[in-house]
């Protein structure tokens, strides 16, 4: 009697191990499904940002370009258009400085350039320093629209 009470038992016991091992296999997959959920949503959320920060680039883009093709001197436009635009180029610049995007290289190398310009702009050149600030905003612009597209 007691060695068919040892066998059931034994019994039972390895039931239950193949049991707990089957719910751990199972929850070690459902940890691996919701932590692909989770990097998926990150990820969106990354490109939505970065999307709304591209739409901002472009936005300056066309300020700037607004800027540079006036057709009077830059000195007889009202000092707030100038000094509007450049604040608007350096709040750009700031935000991007704070984003994950900037540790891009190639986003990294264009804003670093852009932020040289904005320091040292000048009324007496503006229409020199517009055009490259112009194309390193682009570079940025395109650069994140690349790797949205990848994603």
């Amino acid at each position: 009697m007691e060695i068919t009470v040892g066998i059931i038992g034994t019994i039972f016991s390895i039931l239950g191990a193949a049991i707990s091992i089957h719910q751990a296999k199972k929850a070690s997959n459902e940890k691996m499904e919701s932590e692909k959920i989770k990097n998926y949503l990150i990820e969106k959320f990354d490109n939505y940002r970065d999307s709304q920060l591209r739409q901002e680039i472009n936005s300056t883009i066309d300020k700037l370009s607004d800027l540079k093709y006036q057709t009077t001197e830059l000195y007889s436009l009202p000092a707030d258009a100038i000094s509007n635009n450049l604040k608007s180029v350096s709040d750009l610049i700031n935000k991007i400085l704070s984003q994950k995007i900037f540790d891009e290289p190639e986003i990294k190398k264009n804003i670093t350039k852009a932020q040289k310009i904005v320091d040292e702009f000048n009324i007496n050149n503006y229409r020199m320093l517009i055009s490259p600030l112009i194309n390193y905003l682009s570079n940025v612009s395109r650069n994140i629209d690349i790797k949205i597209r990848k994603n």
